[in-house]
C-alpha cells in the first residue's frame, strides 16, 4: 500500500477510513488469481485424460489390428528359435503346449524333432494325453520309457509300434507294473520287437512277479540287432521256463547264433546254470555278463563254454559300493561288421572242434567281479577253475571266495601248478583263510599288480609278509584286518604294528632312492595312495613311518581309534608339500588344530570329513580362510563336509561363500 505521510490528524482519519476498501479489492484481486489457476489445472487434467484416453483405444486398436492379424509367435520367430524354446519346456509343459491352438500342435507334434527324441509315459494325466498323439511323434522318437500301471495305454504304445511309427528308435524300456499274467503281452511284445529290430538297439523290461512273462530267448529271437538287454524279474528264471509248455522251452526258442548282443545284464533272485547254457551257446558275440543272486553252478557252465568275446563278468549286488565296471566304448560300423563275420567263422570253428572234444578252451575275460553279496562267498572249486581259464587274460579280479583247509590249498597248487595272474593290475578279495596264500601266490611274481584292496583279512600278516617280497604298489586298500595272535587285544596288534611299520619303511626307502619321484619314469610304480579302515594295529608309530614316504599323495582314514591328535599332526606336517586329497572318517582324534593345517598345503586339491565329532566351526572357517588368503596354491576342487554334529548351518554358508566353485559341499 506503499509508506503514508499523515501531515495531520485529518489524513490519519482519512487514510484509516479507505484502509477496508484496500484490502477488499487485494481479497477480490487474490480470488481472481486462485480461481484461474484452479481453471487452468482443470483445463491440464481435463486435456491429460483425454490423451491417456486417446491412448488407450490406440493401444486397444493395436491389439484389436494385432488380434486380427492373428500373429503368432511360431509364425514369427525363426524355427531354429522355436526349437531351442520347446527344448527348455518338460514335457508335461509341452503337452499343454500341444492344446494351445492347431498350429502350435503342428509345429510340436510335427516339426520339433528333438523334443520328442527322449520321453517317458507314466501314470500321470499329461502322459495319457501324450499316448493319444504318440503315433505323430514316434518317428522323432530314439529313447522311450512305458512305465504305467494302464494296460489300455500300454497296449496302445505297443501298437504304435507294431504299426512302424517308431522307425527311430534306439532304445526302449518297459516295466509291467501291477500286471497279474502277461500271457496276452507276449505276442505284441515280440512282434513290436520284429517292427523295430533294425533300429532298436538296447531292451529293458521289468517283468515283476507276472505268470507267464515274456523270456529272455523270446526277446532275442525276435530282435537281431540287439546289442544291450537288462531283464528284470522277481521269479527265478527256472520257474518261468517251467511254466510254459514244456521246460527247455527257453533253450528251444533260441536255437540260432545271435551277432549282435554284446551286454546282458539278468535280475532275478535265483539263477542257475541251466538258464544261462543256451545264452552262452548262441550268443557268442556277448562281451559283458552281469546278474545277481546266482547259483555258483552259473561259473560252472560258464568255464564250459567257449566265450571268445567274454570280457566283463560280475555279480550284481543291491548296492553300488562296488558297482560292476561298464563296457568300453562302442566300436565303429566297420569294426561291428568285422566282429559279426569272425563270430560266425568261429561259431563255425567251435562246433567243429566241439566234435573231436579236444580243443583247449582258454577265456578273454579282463574284468571278473564278484563281491561278497549277503555275506556269501563263492566256493573256492566254482570259481578256481574260472579264474584258471582266463589267468592270461584277466586284469581286474573283485572276489570273494570262500576259505579253504590245507588238504584243498595243496589240491589246488597241484592241480593248477601253472596258475599265474601275471597281467592283474587290480585285486580285491576277502582274504578268508587259505584262499589268501593261493590268491598271492598267483600274484607273486606280478609287475603290473597295482593297486590291492584287502577286506576283513584273517590274518593281515600274511597279505603283508607278501606285499614285502613283491614289487611296490601304488595304491594299497587295507579294511577291518585281523591277526592272528591269540594273546591279549594289547600284545595282538603288536605283530601287525611290526609288519606294516616294516611295509612303510620299504616304501619310504624305495621314494627316497628316486631324487625326482615327481618324473614319469621315476613315478610309474610309486606307493600314491593309502586307506585305511578300521585297522585297530595301526598307532602313531607307523604314522610316523609313514610320513617318511615321499611319493604319498592320498590318504584315506577312517576308524583308527588308536591313533592320537599329535601323531596325525605329525605325519601331515611333514606330507605338508606333497598331499593332494585327504578323507577322514570317524575318528575322535581329528580337531580343529589337523584341520588349520590343512590351510597351509600347497597342493591340496580334495578334502573330505565325515562324521567328525571334534571338529567346529572355527576350525573349517580357520582352514578356508587359509585357502583363500594363500593365492598361489591351487584351489580346491572338492570339500566334502558331511554328519559333522558341531558343524553349524551359519558355517556351511561361509564355505559356500569362501570356497570357488568348482568344491562341492555336502551339508550333514
Amino acid at each position: 500500500m506503499g509508506k503514508l505521510k499523515l501531515q495531520s490528524f485529518s489524513d490519519l482519519i482519512e487514510s484509516l477510513a479507505s484502509f477496508p476498501e484496500k484490502i477488499n479489492s487485494a481479497i477480490v484481486h487474490k480470488r481472481k488469481h486462485n480461481n484461474h489457476q484452479q481453471q487452468q489445472q482443470l483445463v491440464e487434467a481435463c486435456q491429460s485424460k483425454e490423451n491417456e484416453t486417446q491412448k488407450q483405444k490406440k493401444t486397444q486398436d493395436e491389439l484389436e489390428l494385432l488380434f486380427k492379424r492373428r500373429v503368432d509367435p511360431i509364425h514369427v520367430l525363426p524355427i531354429e528359435i522355436i526349437d531351442l524354446i520347446f527344448l527348455l519346456l518338460s514335457q508335461e509343459v509341452l503337452i499343454i503346449c500341444i492344446q494351445v491352438s492347431k498350429s502350435w500342435r503342428a509345429q510340436i507334434l510335427l516339426a520339433c524333432a528333438d523334443v520328442w527324441r527322449n520321453i517317458i509315459i507314466q501314470d500321470n494325466k499329461q502322459d495319457k494325453q501324450l499316448a493319444c498323439v504318440i503315433s505323430y511323434i514316434g518317428v522323432h522318437v530314439k529313447h522311450m520309457i512305458i512305465n504305467t500301471t494302464s494296460e489300455k495305454v500300454r497296449f496302445k504304445c505297443l501298437k504304435n509300434i507294431k504299426n512302424g511309427h517308431f522307425n527311430r528308435i534306439q532304445s526302449l524300456k518297459i516295466t509291467m507294473l501291477g500286471l497279474q499274467d502277461m500271457e496276452h503281452y507276449i505276442a505284441p511284445i515280440t512282434t513290436s520287437l520284429r517292427k523295430i529290430e533294425n533300429t532298436l538297439t538296447s531292451f529293458t523290461i521289468d517283468v515283476g512277479n507276472t505268470k507267464n512273462p515274456v523270456l529272455i530267448a523270446e526277446i532275442l529271437a525276435s530282435c537281431s540287432n540287439l546289442s544291450n538287454l537288462i531283464y528284470s524279474t522277481t521269479t527265478s528264471l527256472s520257474t518261468q521256463q517251467t511254466g510254459n509248455e514244456n521246460s527247455d522251452s527257453h533253450s528251444k526258442k533260441l536255437n540260432q547264433q545271435h551277432y549282435s548282443l554284446q551286454n546282458l545284464q539278468i535280475r532275478a533272485p535265483s539263477i542257475t546254470g541251466s538258464d544261462i547254457d543256451s545264452i552262452l551257446k548262441y550268443c557268442l558275440a556277448l562281451r559283458r555278463l552281469v546278474m545277481n543272486e546266482c547259483d555258483p553252478s552259473v561259473l560252472n557252465t560258464i568255464v564250459g563254454h567257449a566265450t571268445p568275446n567274454l570280457e566283463i563278468l560280475g555279480y550284481e549286488r543291491s548296492d553300488d559300493s562296488f558297482p560292476v565296471p561298464p563296457l568300453p566304448a562302442k566300436k565303429n560300423q566297420h569294426q561291428k561288421e568285422t566282429i559279426s563275420h569272425n563270430h560266425r567263422r568261429r561259431s563255425q570253428q567251435h562246433h567243429h572242434n566241439k566234435k573231436t572234444k579236444k580243443q583247449k578252451m582258454v577265456g578273454n575275460l579282463r574284468i571278473l567281479h564278484i563281491a561278497n553279496n549277503s555275506n556269501k562267498p563263492i566256493p573256492a572249486r566254482n570259481i578256481i577253475p574260472l579264474l584258471y581259464k582266463n589267468r592270461k587274460s584277466l586284469n581286474y579280479i573283485m572276489a570273494c571266495i570262500s576259505s579253504i583247509t590245507e588238504t584243498e590249498l595243496e589240491q589246488f597248487h597241484a592241480k593248477y601248478p601253472d596258475f599265474q595272474l601275471h597281467n592283474v593290475t587290480r585285486l580285491v578279495f576277502w582274504p578268508y583263510k587259505g584262499i589268501q596264500e593261493f590268491l598271492l601266490h598267483a600274484v607273486y611274481n606280478s609287475t603290473k599288480l597295482s593297486f590291492l584292496h584287502a577286506v576283513n583279512a584273517q590274518d593281515i600278516n600274511v597279505v603283508i609278509t607278501a606285499l614285502l617280497e613283491m614289487p611296490p604298489l601304488k595304491r594299497l586298500s587295507i579294511k577291518n584286518p585281523k591277526c592272528s595272535s591269540t594273546r591279549t587285544t594289547e600284545v595282538q596288534s603288536a605283530p601287525s604294528e611290526l609288519y606294516l611299520n616294516i611295509l612303510f619303511k620299504k616304501y619310504a626307502r624305495l621314494s627316497l632312492s628316486s631324487p625326482k619321484a615327481t618324473t614319469a619314469s621315476s613315478s610309474s610304480r610309486s606307493f600314491k595312495s593309502l586307506v585305511l579302515r578300521g585297522c585297530n594295529c595301526v598307532t602313531d608309530r607307523e604314522l610316523a613311518t609313514l610320513s617318511n614316504i615321499k611319493t604319498l599323495k592320498r590318504i584315506t582314514f577312517q576308524e583308527l581309534i588308536n591313533v592320537s591328535t599329535h601323531g596325525l599332526m605329525t605325519l601331515f606336517i611333514h606330507l605338508n608339500n606333497q598331499l593332494t586329497s585327504i578323507r577322514l572318517a570317524e575318528m575322535r582324534s581329528v580337531t580343529d588344530d589337523i584341520l588349520s593345517l590343512f590351510g597351509d598345503m600347497d597342493n591340496l586339491t580334495c578334502i573330505k570329513l565325515e562324521n567328525l565329532q571334534q571338529v567346529t566351526d572355527q576350525g573349517i572357517k580357520i582352514l578356508v580362510n587359509k585357502k583363500k588368503a594363500n593365492k598361489s596354491s591351487p584351489r580346491l576342487i572338492e570339500f566334502s563336509l558331511y554328519n559333522c554334529p558341531s558343524i553349524t548351518s551359519g558355517c556351511m554358508f561361509y564355505v559356500k561363500q569362501n570356497i570357488p566353485i568348482a568344491a562341492i559341499i555336502s551339508a550333514h
